[in-house]
């Protein structure tokens, strides 16, 4: 299974956008990212952890990072030409719940992929829906059949752009996400974005 490599700038936005951008930091193994950029490295096998403010840390157990192998100077848009492909993400992995919903994603009106309130991680490639100029990105939500677990649960997806290096998924930048939780009030809904690309 192909593993998902996400830029920390994506990561940040994706899973605290509720918290303010100049208080949350990110660690690896105790060491402060917003001092210096780890590039050409990929962690297998970590744990993340999200404090109450929002700040990340990633314990990286058998890796010695050093301040020496990072830079101030490597360019945030060094792989912004290689970033075009687009993807469905789904994350964290959907908990089972007792009224979880399916969810169909919908490009220019065609159908794409149901992810099942069940289903685990995700990443589908859905360069091939998207074209030049406008698009319309769909998620339609519906209830699905109720599952014994009572575990409330939460289904994060969204639309990323990034692109594959060696077997990982590069993600560059969140287009849009959306939430499903057990609580929603609703049995269905239609959540709508357009996106140009350019």
């Amino acid at each position: 299974m192909k593993k998902i490599l996400f830029i920390f700038t994506a990561f940040v936005l994706f899973f605290t956008q509720n918290t303010s951008a100049q208080t949350r930091k990110i660690y690896i193994n105790g060491m402060d990212l917003s001092k210096y950029l780890i590039t050409n490295v990929e962690l297998k096998n970590v744990t993340i952890k999200f404090d109450s403010k929002g700040n990340i840390y990633i314990s990286a157990p058998g890796y010695n990072l050093k301040p020496g192998e990072a830079s101030k100077d490597v360019p945030k848009d060094a792989d912004e030409k290689l970033a075009t492909r687009f993807y469905l993400v789904t994350f964290p992995k959907p908990v089972k719940s007792v009224s979880g919903f399916d969810v169909d994603l919908l490009i220019n009106g065609k159908f794409v992929k149901r992810i099942y309130s069940d289903s685990g991680q995700l990443v589908y490639d859905v360069s091939e829906y998207m074209k030049k100029g406008k698009n319309i990105i769909s998620f339609v939500s519906k209830k699905g059949k109720e599952i014994k677990d009572k575990t409330a649960g939460q289904m994060k997806l969204a639309i990323a752009r990034g692109y594959e290096s060696k077997g990982t998924y590069i993600i560059k930048d969140i287009i849009w996400q959306i939430k499903r939780t057990s609580k929603d009030p609703k049995s269905s809904y239609v959540d709508k974005k357009q996106y140009t690309v350019k």
